[in-house]
């Protein structure tokens, strides 16, 4: 067998594993109920992941503002009201 096979070969069984693998997490998670229960879990805390993001960044900004020791806060932008403003952009769309 040549180089080149072998190589061939390797990435069909690296594919195969990869196609396994993927088959039986959706198994589990379409199939069982527990797997059924963890998705729904996921989704619910998917859905408010750009609000809860949003808060985190906030938070992050403020206190980032008390380090630096600066009183007026109006007319510093922080990343949350960046990404706001560039939701109130894409919704007028």
């Amino acid at each position: 067998m040549t180089k080149q096979n072998e190589i061939k070969l390797s990435n069909f069984w690296i594919g195969f594993a990869a196609g396994i693998s993927g088959a039986a997490g959706l198994a589990f998670l379409f199939g069982t109920k527990k797997g059924r229960e963890n998705l729904k879990k996921l989704l619910k805390l998917s859905e408010n992941l750009d609000e809860q993001l949003e808060r985190f960044i906030d938070k992050i900004d403020k206190e980032h503002i008390k380090k630096q020791g600066k009183a007026d806060t109006d007319q510093v932008v922080g990343v949350a009201d960046v990404i706001s403003r560039i939701k109130q952009i894409t919704n007028r769309s």
